[in-house]
Order: C-alpha cells, then sequence, then structure tokens
C-alpha cells in the first residue's frame, strides 16, 4: 500500500471546515484573475526561495474557499471528500513529495487555465470535464496543498 498524506474522509473535511472559516474578500468576478495571478506568483517563489513556502497554508485555504464560494450550491461535499480519497488511495503520497508545491502549484495553474477555457467558451468540448468538475479538482488540490505543509515533515 502507498504512503498516504491522509487516510479518511474525516480529514478532508476537517480541511473544508477550515477553508469555510477563512475569510475571503474577492469579488465573483476577480476569483479566476486573482487566482491565477497568485498561482503565478508562487510558482516564481517557490521556484526561486523554495524554503519560502510557510504562507501556502493561509492561500490554500483561501483558494479552497474562494472554489467553493464559486461553485456554491453545486458542491457536494460527501462526495468531494469520497472521490479525493480514492484518488489518493491510487495515487498515494510519492507523486506529491517528488514535487511538493510546485507540483501542487503547477497542477491548479492547468486547472485554471481548463477553467478560463470553459467560460470563454461554454460549448467547447473539453472530453467530458465541465466546470463543476474543474473547481472540484482546484480544491482537491488546494487541500492536499493544505495537508502537505501541514505535514511538511512527512
Amino acid at each position: 500500500m502507498p504512503r498516504l498524506l491522509f487516510a479518511s474522509v474525516d480529514e478532508i473535511s476537517d480541511v473544508l471546515d477550515i477553508f469555510a472559516n477563512t475569510p475571503v474578500n474577492i469579488e465573483t468576478k476577480d476569483i479566476i484573475p486573482t487566482m491565477v495571478a497568485g498561482v503565478n506568483k508562487r510558482i516564481e517563489v517557490t521556484l526561486n526561495h523554495p524554503a519560502n513556502t510557510l504562507e501556502y497554508k493561509n492561500w490554500y485555504c483561501a483558494m479552497g474557499r474562494a472554489m467553493m464560494d464559486y461553485i456554491d450550491l453545486r458542491f457536494d461535499r460527501n462526495q468531494f471528500c469520497l472521490m479525493l480519497l480514492q484518488k489518493h488511495l491510487l495515487y498515494g503520497l510519492e507523486p506529491l513529495l517528488r514535487w511538493k508545491h510546485i507540483g501542487i502549484l503547477q497542477r491548479i495553474d492547468t486547472k485554471l487555465a481548463r477553467l478560463q477555457s470553459i467560460l470563454a467558451d461554454p460549448d467547447r468540448d473539453l472530453g467530458g470535464e465541465t466546470l463543476y468538475d474543474t473547481c472540484n479538482d482546484i480544491i482537491g488540490y488546494a487541500v492536499i496543498g493544505y495537508l502537505l505543509r501541514e505535514k511538511e515533515k512527512v
């Protein structure tokens, strides 16, 4: 069995509670551009100053909260927690440890680009991935980033 960053739905749900209690003062129309700018800044910082990831925990909270707000009523917490746990059980911790925050930030960046594509052309076929799926993926990477920063000594 692979090493794990988290092993229960409750651990994921606890992080979602933290996200839900994180204040975010971003207008809905500004969420995506603000997140893109934030990811780009953190990628640059991580590449140039890898030890400078202390504030990432708060940033992952804000990103997770912003995405949860963005999809609001369509966010199914139980389904999300099960999906994220199943994926983590399948992939394990090793891919996360290889690239750490830079890998998570790159994945978030890719998902934000996809989200921008969906918003720019809602009729474009993106392999069946919906806005909701993409937002869930971003929330998932925010959970993983938060827990990785929380348990950095893994």
